[in-house]
């Protein structure tokens, strides 16, 4: 009995998740959400924000861009490591960004409100003196240093599921 019980319960769930999650449903649609791309500081109904940039088939030496950032825990082992957080895991930022030049690639963690800075309306979103995204949706500008190679990216985006040229400033 138990095991029907647990099958028809796992049933349910699976059914009640694919009904309120709209994740699969958005996958390859038109962008059209900017109020997505803020950096939840302080809400208490989001943990963390992410923010990344990859853009592949760079000309050597760099061959490909690379910025992930999580702001915020996430509550994933691989991402809230204490031993390399710069403040209590709800206000810490890390980053991870590099090209094929910049090996070894960035790693750093950023605490809030010290080496970290973000504006409410995502404007502004500064990891220390390494790399610092502004602008507003659909403008915004990455600029920094990493491992030796300067970043001035243009970044523009848009309403289609192609991305469009990206270049520097």
């Amino acid at each position: 009995m138990h095991r029907i019980a647990s099958t028809g319960i796992r049933s349910i769930l699976r059914s009640a998740l694919r009904i309120a999650d709209s994740a699969e449903s958005s996958d390859g649609q038109p962008f059209s959400e900017p109020e997505i791309l803020l950096p939840h500081l302080r809400s208490r109904r989001y943990g963390w924000t992410h923010f990344g940039v990859m853009i592949p088939d760079l000309p050597e030496p760099h061959r490909f861009f690379s910025m992930m950032s999580l702001v915020g825990a996430t509550g994933s082992v691989a991402f809230d490591n204490d031993d390399a957080i710069a403040g209590s895991p709800r206000r810490n930022a890390a980053l991870v960004a590099g090209t094929a030049a910049s090996h070894p690639a960035h790693f750093g963690n950023y605490a809030f409100g010290d080496t970290f800075v973000a504006e409410p309306d995502g404007s502004l979103v500064r990891f220390g003196d390494d790399l610092t995204l502004t602008g507003s949706y659909p403008e915004y500008r990455l600029a920094g240093r990493l491992g030796g190679v300067d970043i001035a990216l243009r970044l523009t985006n848009t309403d289609t599921t192609r991305s469009t040229s990206t270049s520097g400033y």
